[in-house]
């Protein structure tokens, strides 16, 4: 594909499970194997794509490049935006990742000094990207716009209250039923907002709205938003979910405290406030098991921490080794070391961007192969549950016909995994047939991850349910919630 010596290909030397990761090296490393993977010879070049960035009018000639796909300089968010025009990529499918790494994982942002606004042209801005917003389906790029004006230093867009009301209710909606790309432009759109003065009481009110809606599923995405804020008063309002009788609530409680104390946000009293919560929770408590070892625990509820592990552990890296050798690319470290982390990581955040940062790269297709095999054969029950993580971030049309299998199999650890990976698909009901109804059993039960796969593709089963007297009160809520709102959000 290329001639010449080979370009460097970035790295992260932190320890396995250490307390940081080199998150610059990473996002240079999506743009480098992107660039490389390119189907045009000249963004292959690094001196043809310095040509291409001149054109949309960057400066930056192959030493900076070179320096932003290695890490050892941060890339502005524009760069992000150029790459993905250059590249042919959806808006926001480099740059929502960048954001989302950079605040979760507690990396300081580039500074760029703020232009005066050219308050006529953002308007006219303004103006077109409305007009997307009126459209029965918004691209996620269109969100990022809309939350990048409102954000804009000296620019005041007056909206009316229903207006903005609806425009945020709707973006939450769509947040909370979107996968992949759709997901994190959504996401990172909400928390510029929620982190604008002026708006964050209006976007923490649609969130309280949108998660408290009878029958409402992927709650647990819309609370964890809250850990943006960073502050004494969202810690304090976080803190109260995570001591309520609502186990969802808590499990978005517990992410966005998590997110507070990885980025060093959340006051010393509210950690150790947090610590007394989680000692009076069960210990099998899924919050309790996003905050272990974040939190200041008494005896015996707080075991020693692990040792740090400098490397990934074998199983992982086996199964790094074998998505590379189906790339067909040259060796990759960094590719090794985020299927590790996806797949085998302590640390929930970790697995959660690894996983983002494979889906956004070019090596998605081959990753989601390899976890499908992992998970149907691995002899490693820990390796398996990992890959089964992975596979929900990766998996795509191609992985259905296994996953249709699964929802049949006797394994209890397959169907699982099918009904975890199925809603992220990106496939409508007809897709499914009557699979999903036999992977609820017989007869079918509607169990959480059950509706959430029919929801999602949009299944039949939801009317039945949401019409059946004898369906259970809380389960109609669900179907008709999802009847309501409509399928997965794919762009």
């Amino acid at each position: 594909m290329r001639q010449g010596r080979p370009p460097e290909m970035p790295a992260d030397p932190t320890p396995f499970d250490g307390p940081r990761v080199d998150v610059e090296a990473r996002l240079g490393w999506l743009l480098r194997v992107s660039r490389l993977t390119a189907d045009d010879p000249d963004n292959r070049s690094l001196a043809g794509f310095a040509a291409r960035l001149r054109a949309t009018g960057s400066p930056a000639g192959t030493p900076q490049i070179s320096r932003w796909e290695t890490g050892r300089l941060p890339a502005p968010a524009a760069i992000f935006a150029r790459y993905e025009t250059i590249l042919g990529l959806p808006a926001g499918s480099f740059g929502s990742i960048a954001v989302g790494l950079r605040s979760a994982l507690g990396a300081p942002r580039p500074v760029v000094p703020p232009a005066p606004p050219d308050i006529v042209a953002l308007r006219r801005r303004y103006d077109l990207v409305h007009e997307r917003l009126e459209d029965a389906e918004v691209a996620g790029g269109t969100w990022l716009a809309f939350a990048d004006i409102l954000r804009t230093d000296g620019l005041v867009v007056l909206l009316h209250s229903r207006v903005l009301d609806a425009l945020l209710a709707r973006l939450i909606d769509e947040m909370m039923r979107s996968v992949g790309i759709a997901y994190t432009t959504r996401f990172t759109a909400l928390a510029t907002l929620l982190t604008r003065p002026g708006l964050t009481a209006d976007v923490v009110g649609a969130i309280d709205t949108g998660a408290r809606e009878p029958g409402a599923q992927g709650v647990v995405d819309a609370i964890s938003l809250l850990g943006e804020l960073g502050d004494a008063a969202a810690a304090g309002r976080l803190l109260a979910l995570l001591a309520g009788d609502d186990a969802t609530l808590r499990l978005g409680a517990a992410h966005a405290l998590l997110n507070m104390a990885n980025v060093g946000t959340l006051p010393a009293r509210h950690t150790a406030a947090m610590g007394r919560i989680l000692h009076r929770l069960d210990e099998h408590d899924p919050a309790v098991t996003v905050l272990a070892g974040r939190a200041p625990m008494p005896a015996p509820r707080c075991p020693p921490p692990a040792p740090v592990r400098r490397r990934p552990p074998p199983a992982a890296d086996r199964f790094a080794l074998v998505a590379h050798a189906r790339t067909g690319l040259e060796f990759d470290p960094m590719l090794c070391r985020l299927v590790a982390e996806a797949v085998a990581s302590r640390y929930t955040e970790r697995r959660h961007h690894a996983a983002l940062l494979l889906l956004a790269s070019p090596y998605r297709a081959a990753v989601a192969e390899v976890a499908t095999g992992v998970v149907g054969t691995d002899p490693d029950a820990a390796t398996r549950r990992g890959a089964a993580g992975l596979l929900r971030y990766v998996v795509g049309p191609p992985q259905v016909p296994a996953l249709r299998r699964w929802l049949r199999s006797e394994r209890t650890d397959l169907r699982a995994a099918a009904l975890g990976a199925l809603p992220h698909a990106g496939v409508p009901a007809e897709a499914i047939g009557p699979d999903l109804a036999a992977g609820a059993g017989r007869p079918p039960r509607p169990t959480g991850p059950v509706i959430y796969a029919a929801g999602m593709t949009g299944h039949p089963l939801l009317r039945r349910w949401a019409d059946d007297p004898a369906t259970e009160p809380s389960v109609r809520r669900t179907a008709r919630w999802w009847l309501r709102h409509g399928p997965a959000v794919l762009h």
